[in-house]
Parts: C-alpha cells; structure tokens; sequence
C-alpha cells in the first residue's frame, strides 16, 4: 500500500487550491471581461443588472459601502415633448 510522508500530506490541500484555482481563472476571465465592460458602460456590474430586473428598482450594490440602501424606486421623468414642425400654409 502507498504511505505519503508527512510533509507530503500538509502540502497536497495546497496543491489542490493551487491546481483548481489555476481552473477558475481560466474559466473567470472572459466573464470579468464582459463584466467590466458592462460595469465601463453603465457603472453598474452585471449582477447588480441582475437585481434590478428581479426586484424592478434601480439598485447598486457599491451604495450599501456609502451606508445607502442597495435599491432605490425608479423614477421616470415625464418627458416634455416640443412641436417644432413647421406648417407651410396653401
């Protein structure tokens, strides 16, 4: 039967974060990618878009390290629509 030496033994769960960590990088990349391409365009994250698709409010979750709450009621200005036709008469 295989006997690990001590040593051996108290470095394989380094070895294993090391070897899976490697994996999550490699799979995280192009999500971080998008993500802060969105976070660039908007200055929101996409789990934050997330958020406030569910819960139809406008939420943040950078507010709540100002102590502000998270989500916020949307609130629609009502738009001033301004006729600038012109009107030829006959």
């Amino acid at each position: 039967m295989f006997k690990l030496h001590s040593s051996l033994k108290a470095c394989l769960p380094l070895l294993a974060f090391l070897l899976l960590n490697g994996c999550a990088l490699i799979l995280e990349y192009p999500l971080t990618s998008a993500g802060l391409g969105i976070w660039g365009a908007t200055g929101k994250s996409p789990s934050d878009h997330a958020i406030s698709y569910v819960s139809d409010q406008d939420c943040e979750t950078l507010r709540l390290l100002n102590s502000q709450e998270m989500c916020k009621p949307i609130s629609i200005k009502s738009v001033e629509v301004v006729d600038k036709s012109t009107r030829f008469k006959d």
